[in-house]
C-alpha cells in the first residue's frame, strides 16, 4: 500500500471508531442488530420499542455517521488542486 493510501485509510478508520466510541450504549446495540442482518421491525420487537423508536435511531446512526460527509459524492473532477470542492 502506498504511504498516502495507508494514511487515509488509518485516518478512515481512527474517524469511524472515534464516532463508535460516541454512540450510546442502545446506539451501539441497535448498530450490532443491524449489522446482524435484523430489520427494524425486528429490533423493535426484540428491544420492546416502537419501530418509529428504531426508524429514529437509525437516523441518529445514519447523522452519526455519514451525516456531515456532505461531499462524500463528488468526483474528483469536480475538486480543485487543493482537494477542494470548486463551486
Amino acid at each position: 500500500m502506498e504511504p498516502d493510501a495507508a494514511d487515509a485509510s488509518q485516518s478512515v478508520f481512527q474517524d469511524a471508531s472515534a464516532r463508535l466510541q460516541r454512540l450510546t450504549p442502545r446506539q451501539y446495540e441497535l448498530l450490532g442488530l443491524l449489522l446482524q442482518g435484523d430489520a427494524p421491525e425486528e429490533i423493535a420487537q426484540r428491544g420492546n420499542l416502537s419501530v418509529r423508536t428504531v426508524r429514529n435511531y437509525l437516523q441518529q446512526l445514519y447523522d452519526a455517521f455519514a451525516g456531515d460527509n456532505t461531499d462524500a459524492g463528488v468526483d474528483d473532477d469536480q475538486r480543485g488542486d487543493d482537494g477542494d470542492i470548486i463551486r
